[in-house]
């Protein structure tokens, strides 16, 4: 059982050698270099919306807010610039 596992450790691609790391990665990336375009955009875009959705908007959404007066309750605010930032300085 111990030599089992001892094995299976040996046997990591990064572990085992560069030559067979370096064989892993060029087969992978092959996987993408000679893919259908159209196919890696499917793939891809449910990945871009739901990082669109979940990063970036409230990132620009934040930066937005940042330059109200906004107390985070009402519905009214107006901009005021720099302001919030020359005040936390």
């Amino acid at each position: 059982m111990i030599e089992d596992v001892c094995t299976m450790r040996c046997r990591h691609p990064l572990i085992r050698g560069k030559k067979m790391a370096e064989a892993t990665m060029k087969r992978f990336f092959s996987l993408f270099l000679y893919a259908d375009p159209r196919a890696l955009t499917l793939l891809t875009l449910p990945a871009v919306v739901l990082f669109s959705v979940f990063v970036v908007f409230p990132i620009i959404s934040g930066l937005n807010i940042s330059f109200t007066n906004w107390n985070g309750y009402s519905q009214s605010y107006s901009y005021v610039g720099l302001q919030n930032y020359l005040d936390v300085f």
